[in-house]
Order: structure tokens, then sequence, then C-alpha cells
């Protein structure tokens, strides 16, 4: 099984240039792919001292998700107060945690804090497995994330708003498709048609989440700014595209198992809520961890080509 680069070694402004295509080093099938989560979930059991960082990589990883609620304002502001009730978009509008931090100062408070607090640690921990070291205490996880908090804001923001224009278009699609046909609001088409958006969207945005966990990586490792690393990302998953839906596809396993958890967890023990957090934060080293190496195994940690080079190949 293939492993992290154990050390990062400076990378020259010429070298920096997004390439052009992307050769894997290591096996991308299914059972490799696995491979990599499970060893990513043995890491996170071991590693204690990453926890913190790791609630804080969680937290942005969840980009995708912020711009659904986002979006839900949008849409409800879009449609009639009537059909916005009708579809139940006004409840479910009333109990986002995005229209929560909207209303509630001390919630916006918290969420802003937490924010800046994730875009110092999640990149830091990102790093930390591309240094190839075990326990990483906290403050050294802060130290080596120093000089990438505006670039991983950058990418953070551009999943968010990608994923909210997404998702207002795609709901406004199906809200149009349902007037045109006159279909009844109690009937079965709108809720097939509300199911297939859903399924969409949860496709589109674990895709967007593999695109910003591939592009913190490759930030971080190569020291680029948010727009290259977002292109570099882009290629390597349109170099790869079966290596990476086998990633995403496990992403979203993930994702959902994570949620079941959350579910599931407060039930189970009488601390609920510090249970939950730690489920988060086992979800965030784990997702770091199986980023850095799928980043790896796509080529992603090779001396990237001048762009003369890349385009002369």
């Amino acid at each position: 099984m293939e492993s992290p680069p154990h050390s990062l070694s400076p990378v020259p402004d010429a070298q920096r240039a997004p390439i052009a295509s992307a050769s894997p080093v290591a096996d991308l099938g299914w059972r490799a792919t696995t491979r990599r989560l499970v060893a990513s979930v043995r890491v996170a059991l071991e590693n204690p001292a990453r926890l913190p960082a790791g609630f804080c990589y969680q937290f942005l990883a969840l980009g995708w998700a912020f711009g659904i609620a986002a979006a839900v304002p949008v849409i409800v502001r879009l449609v009639s107060p009537t059909v916005a009730f009708d579809l139940g978009f006004t409840s479910l509008h009333s109990s986002t945690a995005f229209d929560a931090l909207v209303r509630d100062g001390h919630w916006t408070v918290y969420g802003v804090g937490l924010l800046a607090l994730s875009l110092r640690f999640a990149p830091g921990l990102a790093r930390s497995f591309f240094l190839g070291e075990g326990q990483r205490p906290i403050a050294q996880t802060s130290k080596v994330g120093r000089g990438f908090g505006v670039s991983c804001a950058a990418i953070w923001v551009q999943i968010v708003v990608t994923m909210l224009a997404a998702s207002t278009l795609t709901v406004l699609l199906v809200f149009l498709c349902m007037l045109f046909l006159g279909a009844d609001p109690d009937g079965p088409l709108p809720k097939l048609g509300a199911s297939l958006a859903v399924g969409f969207l949860f496709v589109y945005g674990a895709t967007l989440g593999a695109l910003y966990h591939l592009a913190l990586a490759s930030l971080v490792r190569h020291q680029r700014g948010a727009g290259s690393a977002l292109l570099h990302a882009w290629r390597l998953v349109r170099s790869q595209p079966a290596g990476a839906a086998r990633a995403v596809a496990l992403e979203g396993a993930l994702y959902a198992a994570v949620a079941y958890l959350e579910w599931v967890v407060p039930t189970m023990f009488r601390m609920g809520g510090i249970a939950t957090l730690l489920v988060l934060a086992l979800s965030g080293v784990t997702r770091a961890g199986f980023w850095s190496r799928t980043y790896h195994a796509f080529g992603g940690v090779e001396p990237v080509p001048p762009t003369g080079a890349a385009s002369a190949a």
C-alpha cells in the first residue's frame, strides 16, 4: 500500500503552473481506494492529537452543504409564498442552520470564529499528512497551516457559491417543470422531481467536495494559489475519471455514515453532544488522510512541469 510523501521540498515558481495531465502512481481500483480509506480511519483512531484540527477540517469539508443551506432562502424568495408553503420550502427555510446564523447574532459570531480557526487548522492538518508525522500537537498543526488561510478561504467560497447556484437552478428547474406540466402538489410527480433533484445535488455536492479536498492538497503541497489549485484538482479528476468516481463514491458513503452516526450516537450515549463532536472530528481526520493518499495516488505530488513543458507535451 502506498503512503504519502514524507517531506515537502520547496517548489520553484516556474513549476507551479497547472499540469496538463497526470499519471497515477498507484492503483485506483475499488480495492485499493477502499484500503486507502481504511488506512485513514486507522490513522484517525490512533492519533487523538489531530482531532481538534479534524473537526475544523470537517467544518470546511461541508462547504457544499452550506451552499445548499444558503440556497433555501433564495429559493423561497423566488417562488410565491403559497407555492413555497405547499412544497414545504417555508418549513425547511425556518429550520436551516444557515437561517439560524442569520437570525441569531451569537451564532453568527460563533460561526465566523469557527471559520477563522478552520482556515488555519484545516490546511495545517492536510499539510501534516504530507509531512509524514504521526501525532502532531494542535500548536504544530496551526504552525504548518500558517500562510494558507486566504487561499483556502478562496477555494471554500468558490465551492459554496457554486453549490448555491447549482441548488437554486436545479430546484427552480424542477419547480418550473411542475408548473408547465400542471402537476398536483400532492401528487406523485412533484415528489419524483424532488427526489431526482436531491439525488443529483448529493452527487454534485460530493463531486465538489472531492474537488475541494484535492485543491486543498494541491495548495499545501505545491504552495500554489486558489485558482491554480482548483484547476490542478479538476485536471487530476479529468485525467482519471474512473478513479475519481470511486473516490467520490466512498466520500459519499463516508458522508452517509457520519450522518447516520450523528443520528444514532446521541440516542446511545448520555453525553450525545460530545460524542457527536468526536464523530465529526474523526471524520475530518479520516477525510484529510484519505484525500492526501488519493492525491498521491493520482500523481498529484509529482513536480509540476512549467507551462511551456506542459503545452509542448
